[in-house]
């Protein structure tokens, strides 16, 4: 009788629930299919990976919790955590126990600069986006009113504060800075503020459901108003929320992993085995799966000093791209933040 295969755990957290149930989805699959696709070839180090899945529904607390879970459950690894806020109360915890983790979508620059590490993610940082997204407002807007809202989360405020200051920096300034509150059905007070204040361009870094919601509620009585916005918006969902009101937005996010030659084999396979299209963070997650597991490979060891030494040293061949990662954990490799475009069922690359 063989020897039975010993086993490594590797957790996955993200929001299964919560607002951005979306790429907590896209995470899933993708770190599911990755874990997958390393079992069928026989593991790691001999070890077969088990999964483990929790729900941190985008929220600090229970993100907490979480981690906690995790340390408990004795994983090495965590792919995670989805909300910039989520990630920012679990790195310390990982980093007591050891445990490294990569997320997939933390935009929030504090998640690197403050983490320990043993904190990565493969995704842009949100002092890019906002430089980006600042630079487009005075580009294409300087002449109209400008309002910049937020609804108070690490996430959307910092990403707020970051395209103000780069607009302001060229030298235009908004007519209006504010904030909402979020998961309302109804935003009239929102509304209010942008007609009174004659808003013509709306940036807003949030998440799908309620921008959709305000700016559906926004265009009865501003018809002309524009959204621009940022990742929180990679969800065909945003159109379920918006309607036709949500045609035309702009929004940035990281390239289309889709489109890249060394992912067409795998999103392929994931289109065919689970029935579910590898867009937003699918493949994001599913690459850092593959970055973790090449420097286990490279470092001959699950250890995690040895395996953070090979994650800051080395590079890895994922389906985002050859990539490494800076003295932070910040990704290198692959463009941080491209533009996409709403038409009426889903979003595409800006022309």
């Amino acid at each position: 009788i063989p020897a039975a295969q010993a086993e490594i755990k590797i957790g996955i957290a993200g929001d299964l629930s919560g607002s951005t149930v979306t790429a907590g989805d896209q995470q899933e699959v993708g770190a599911l299919k990755a874990i997958d696709h390393l079992n069928n070839k026989g593991g790691l180090l001999g070890e077969e990976i088990v999964a483990i899945s929790a729900d941190d529904a985008c929220e600090s607390q229970q993100a907490e919790a979480v981690a906690r879970q995790m340390v408990s459950e004795g994983v090495v690894f965590v792919v995670g955590h989805v909300c910039s806020d989520a990630s920012l109360a679990v790195s310390k915890i990982y980093e007591r126990a050891g445990i490294i983790m990569i997320s997939p979508a933390s935009t929030n620059p504090r998640v690197t600069d403050e983490g320990g590490p043993n904190v990565f993610r493969v995704i842009g940082r949100d002092d890019q986006q906002g430089t980006i997204a600042g630079d487009y407002l005075a580009d294409n807007h300087s002449k109209e009113n400008i309002a910049i809202m937020h609804d108070n989360t690490a996430y959307s405020l910092d990403l707020a504060k970051f395209t103000k200051r780069q607009l302001n920096k060229r030298g235009v300034t908004e007519i209006m800075f504010d904030s909402y509150k979020p998961d309302q059905n109804d935003y009239r007070s929102t509304v209010d503020k942008l007609f009174n204040n004659k808003i013509h361009i709306l940036y807003v870094g949030g998440m799908e459901d309620d921008i959709g919601i305000i700016l559906r509620q926004a265009k009865k009585a501003l018809p002309h108003l524009r959204l621009i916005s940022a990742d929180g918006l990679v969800s065909p969902d945003f159109l379920r929320y918006s309607g036709k009101a949500g045609e035309g937005t702009y929004f940035t996010f990281g390239p289309d992993m889709r489109l890249k030659p060394e992912a067409r084999r795998i999103a392929a396979a994931i289109r065919e085995e689970e029935a579910f299209e590898p867009d937003g963070y699918t493949l994001y997650s599913y690459g850092a799966v593959q970055a973790w597991a090449q420097a286990v490979h490279q470092a001959g060891s699950f250890k995690p000093d040895a395996v953070i030494n090979s994650l800051k040293s080395g590079t890895f061949d994922t389906v985002i791209g050859k990539i490494g990662f800076d003295e932070k954990g910040d990704v290198t490799g692959i463009t941080t933040f491209v533009w996409y475009v709403y038409g009426k069922e889903s979003y595409s690359l800006a022309k």
